[in-house]
């Protein structure tokens, strides 16, 4: 039947030659010269609002794992850059690039998980290990190592803008794996994930009771701990 011509007699859409075919010029040519009638002067189109993004909390999201998981990322800043942040803060251009983060959103923990990431490659490059090599039990062990007097010096170009940069961005995809939350390939400066762990994942507030990033080192220039004596710590 399909070879006799029935598919072509049963399709709705015709080419569109034939469609316009079926009226005369002297129809088209009336269509072009006609206006809008004054009745319809006022006339103004509505439309709903356009959709806003969800700020429903993500499935998934735990308020009491999200609160534990910030303390321990102050308790790991104080053991790994015990004498390491107090150089940054000594330092302008360093205190002025912390600075610009906090200006930008960046609470005071999502900024030492970065300056700690830095630190954390800097000390697996200097003990041979490329990141997403070797052991992985290696590699947590030197995340953690508590920063001591005797330890090797880091220097503070580690910490540059555009390290920085970096690692608040794979921190971003490190904290949506944790909800679950799978990451796309990102533009430079997009900040897809954080936009959206910030509306539906409390990204932008959940913190805890803290010293402040910027006065955390006393006369003596030691760093003070982050939590202790403060809001019941």
């Amino acid at each position: 039947m399909f070879r006799a011509g029935l598919s072509h007699k049963l399709f709705v859409g015709r080419p569109y030659e034939e469609a316009a075919g079926l009226l005369d010029d002297r129809h088209y040519a009336r269509c072009a010269a006609a206006t809008r009638p004054a009745s319809s002067a006022d006339f103004s189109p509505t439309a709903p609002p356009p959709l806003a993004a969800s700020t429903r909390a993500g499935t998934g999201y735990d308020p009491d794992k999200a609160i534990q998981a910030i303390r321990e990322r102050y308790e790991v800043a104080n053991e790994t850059l015990r004498y390491t942040l107090p150089r940054l803060l000594a330092e302008d251009t360093c205190r002025a690039t912390i600075v610009r983060l906090r200006e930008a959103g960046w609470l005071d923990w999502q900024i030492l998980v970065a300056l700690s990431n830095a630190a954390w490659n800097w000390r697996m490059l200097q003990a041979g290990i490329r990141p997403g090599f070797g052991d992985p039990a290696e590699q947590m062990r030197l995340a953690r190592e508590p920063e001591t007097a005797e330890s090797r010096e880091i220097p503070l170009d580690v910490f540059s803008d555009t390290a920085l940069a970096t690692h608040t961005l794979l921190q971003t995809i490190t904290v949506a794996q944790h909800w679950g939350l799978r990451s796309r390939q990102e533009r430079a400066g997009e900040e897809a994930m954080r936009d959206l762990l910030t509306r539906r994942y409390r990204y932008g507030e959940d913190d805890i009771p803290h010293r402040d990033l910027l006065n955390c080192v006393d006369e003596g220039g030691r760093l003070r701990h982050f939590l202790a004596g403060i809001g019941g710590e």
